[in-house]
């Protein structure tokens, strides 16, 4: 009886911190406002951006050692890590935007700050999306007003 009552106890515990985990992002992506920065600005001065949301344009990397937004076209094909902004992204993210790998696309989503990710110094990290889609050429009308959900 104490067995399978520490069990139900455990298992509600784990559902309630997934839930509240889930409302967290939500609540951080929900009515949000972001600046908008460039990847190099993001580099050079990290700390003016830590904790907040950002909205930054860069070609999308999804490959598993690489997944991030780089500076351009040439820093993907070279993966150069200097010019690269980690981003954790979801497995449901990554699969559902496998057609924009290797694409310029505008991102949001939550800056962090810390020098170290991944073992990698000077390394930061987008840790949770809020909004990400192709980038849009010239010419053409973007596929939603920027800072509108």
């Amino acid at each position: 009886m104490y067995c399978r009552s520490l069990i139900l106890l455990i298992f509600f515990t784990l559902t309630l911190a997934q839930s509240n985990a889930s409302q967290m992002e939500n609540t951080v992506c929900e009515n949000y406002n972001y600046e908008n920065v460039s990847i190099m600005n993001l580099i050079v001065t990290p700390e003016k951006y830590g904790g907040k949301i950002v909205q930054i344009a860069g070609v999308l990397s999804l490959a598993f050692e690489s997944r991030g937004l780089y500076f351009s076209k040439e820093s993907f094909e070279y993966n150069l890590p200097n010019l690269l902004v980690n981003i954790e992204f979801p497995e449901d993210i990554i699969s559902k935007h496998q057609n924009l790998n290797g694409k310029y696309v505008i991102l949001e989503g939550l800056f962090e700050s810390s020098s170290e990710f991944k073992g990698v110094r000077g390394a930061y990290l987008i840790n949770k999306v809020c909004h990400i889609q192709s980038y849009p050429k010239l010419g053409t009308k973007p596929m939603r007003p920027m800072g509108s959900e």
